[in-house]
């Protein structure tokens, strides 16, 4: 709350060592609103008893477990979502924005004598923070080496780290040490004479106190870092050099020549993935695949089945070298099904070269009641029924088709990538014979299919992906996504926002009145 940067910075920046991660656990509010929060628990807002109860009831979930209340929450649709105790610092953040707010506007309305004990309280408040840290800082670390940090169960690298960034003259010290000493600066000169001037330099050194701390943040990490380009890369150039569509398996969380693709950072070399890091996984996926949220230690299984790999259009396996290779290597039949295309600093790139591209017609359909008979044959690896071996290249599982035709002859049958954005594919197809396409890519409500303009179904095919029924001739498909809760949201959002507009100028105009 007062020196967010103590365990450092960022990636590229100071070395972070806390629990969790950088992002994940820090939360600042800035050092300049604090007096304004104060102000605001003596405002005469009712409401403000609300957002009081919100901010300590927020702030004791930030400390997880200790909380006596805090399992109970996990019982609350929505909040069990969560998935670590600091996501509570949003609420305390709403509280403590709205509070700080209501201090505004009693600083701004309240004459001197009225206000002066709650400005005294705050600048005793800040000082004592301040001269507390610069204390702790110069004679229980400092002086000591950081001996006491031991007694924290820090390693001894983390406490030359600490001791190096404790320092007054780090950018993590001094520079909220600086705003300490300007907002008391500025309450000091509000108790001799308050005007309009001070609250416009408030407002300054409000901006300036978050918009440092936000850059200092984001400021440490390098575009190179980040963006760091496949093209300069001696081992991986192919990943962005081939022109067909693919996804990579990156089970093996490593950096090659400083490239991280998981997690999520492959949308920065429009790179796709099969997994990925998501609190909120799809579960049918999760639940056909063994992928969700953290989860992908199942890379064996999902190596022996190559099927679901496939049919994943999964052209590239990222994975650790395992102990013993050989028999790892026996276990996911590795020369029938894929090939060893990297191996290097104890990771093995496989290629699968039995991947389903991500548009394909087939040959054959197997209709399923539902994701669970799918589910049956993709890791069984054939029909329950006739018993005859799945093969995705050839067959797709489609439920409860709503055409008869179960078998299509596609050796004439072609198509061609119009455009492929992420919420809009064209395509243009060619067949003299009825056909059925599979598109790899994850059936989900919103969804929308058309052939030449006219909307057709999109059948859940294979358990996870999307399908669709093509008739004969030469048609342009496309595949759109703009579910109808975006357009709710869209209202619901514009609908605020001119409300809140309307409100203003409406307490603008009974303020001017009133003042008249």
């Amino acid at each position: 709350l007062f020196f967010p940067f103590l365990y450092g910075s960022g990636p590229a920046g100071i070395q972070y060592f806390g629990p969790w991660t950088h992002s994940e656990v820090i939360a600042y509010f800035g050092i300049s609103t604090m007096p304004f929060v104060i102000f605001g628990l003596f405002d005469k807002n009712k409401h403000k008893y609300f957002w009081i109860f919100i901010a300590i009831f927020s702030f004791l979930l930030v400390f997880g477990g200790t909380a006596p209340y805090y399992k109970l929450m996990y019982h609350v649709p929505l909040y069990n979502k969560f998935r670590i105790p600091t996501k509570n610092w949003y609420e305390f953040g709403m509280a403590f924005s709205i509070l700080a707010g209501f201090g505004f506007n009693y600083f701004i309305e309240n004459v001197n004598k009225k206000i002066k004990k709650s400005i005294t309280a705050s600048i005793i408040f800040l000082g004592s923070i301040a001269s507390i840290f610069v204390i702790v800082s110069k004679f229980l670390i400092q002086k000591t080496d950081g001996k006491i940090l031991y007694r924290l169960g820090l390693e001894l690298e983390q406490v030359q780290l600490l001791v190096k960034n404790i320092k007054i003259s780090s950018p993590s010290i001094f520079i909220p040490l600086a705003i300490f000493a300007a907002a008391i600066i500025l309450l000091v000169i509000s108790l001799i004479k308050k005007n309009k001037i001070i609250y416009f330099l408030f407002i300054v050194l409000i901006f300036f106190d978050l918009f440092t701390i936000r850059n200092y943040t984001e400021g440490n990490t390098s575009k190179e870092y980040v963006y760091k380009s496949i093209e300069d890369t001696t081992d991986f150039k192919y990943l962005s050099s081939e022109s067909e569509n693919f996804r990579i398996y990156p089970h093996a969380d490593f950096r090659p020549e400083g490239l991280r693709i998981y997690p999520n950072a492959n949308t920065h070399y429009h790179l796709d993935i099969i997994t990925g890091n998501d609190p909120l996984a799809l579960s049918v996926y999760s639940w056909v695949t063994g992928l969700g949220y953290f989860e992908r230690d199942n890379v064996e299984n999902l190596l022996k089945n190559n099927t679901v790999l496939s049919i994943l259009n999964t052209k590239y396996i990222f994975c650790y070298e395992p102990s013993d290779k050989t028999q790892f290597f026996k276990d996911i039949n590795v020369k029938a099904e894929y090939k060893i295309y990297w191996e290097k600093e104890g990771v093995l790139i496989l290629e699968n070269p039995n991947y389903i591209p991500r548009f394909s017609f087939v040959s054959n359909i197997i209709e399923v009641a539902d994701v669970e008979d799918a589910s049956k044959i993709l890791w069984e690896g054939s029909d329950i029924n006739s018993r005859e071996s799945f093969n995705p290249n050839k067959t797709a599982l489609v439920e409860n088709p709503e055409f008869k035709n179960s078998f299509f002859d596609t050796k004439e049958a072609g198509l061609q990538v119009l455009q492929y954005k992420n919420n809009k594919i064209v395509l243009k197809t060619q067949s003299p014979q009825d056909s059925y396409l599979v598109f790899s890519d994850t059936y989900y409500p919103g969804w929308k299919a058309y052939i030449d303009k006219e909307e057709t179904k999109i059948y859940r095919t294979n358990g996870i992906i999307k399908g669709i029924y093509i008739p004969a001739g030469n048609h342009e498909i496309v595949f759109s996504f703009l579910p109808t809760n975006f357009w709710l949201g869209f209202c619901v959002s514009l609908i605020s926002y001119v409300s809140i507009i309307v409100a203003i100028f409406v307490l603008f105009l009974k303020n001017r009145n009133f003042r008249c």
